[in-house]
């Protein structure tokens, strides 16, 4: 099952404390622009819908970004410099150092994903998914928090 990615939700103006805002329809839901709408009965993600009293466990999980890529990258560029050095190629040793420096950049700018766990009796899923912690663990909080009602305040 392929989960919701919501990569770079926090845009200016949106802080971690407002990332699930009370609906303006109902004011016993938090939800987002991103198709997450948790209430007391009902957590909506995309187009999946989990009921609230079928859910046993919610948690979160980070993924570490694979480096594999960007190591072969810097490998390359290494070797490529160690060759045009062996033979004196000046061209070949700046497109070493080129491509050494593509794979460094690549490896500096990879960031672990965060998954939304879900586990009911239906089985474990992880419908969402975002490189930024304190918005999965902002829905964990908005699932775990109890809903107030509109009318009395509790």
């Amino acid at each position: 099952m392929h989960g919701v990615s919501v990569r770079g939700f926090l845009r200016p103006g949106n802080s971690l404390s407002n990332l699930f805002r009370p609906a303006e329809t109902t004011g016993d839901a938090h939800s987002d622009d991103r198709g997450v709408r948790v209430t007391s009965t009902r957590l909506t993600v995309g187009n999946t819908t989990y009921a609230m009293a079928n859910i046993t466990s919610v948690s979160t999980k980070k993924v570490d970004p694979s480096y594999s890529g960007a190591g072969w990258t810097v490998i390359a560029g290494v070797v490529l410099f160690l060759l045009g050095f062996g033979e004196k190629a000046v061209v070949l040793c700046v497109l070493g150092l080129i491509v050494a420096g593509v794979g460094i950049y690549w490896a500096t700018r990879l960031e672990p994903e965060h998954h939304l766990r879900i586990v009911s009796a239906a089985g474990e899923s992880s419908p969402l998914s975002s490189k930024e912690k304190g918005y999965i663990e902002g829905v964990v909080r908005a699932i775990h928090e109890p809903q107030r009602s509109p009318k009395t305040g509790q």
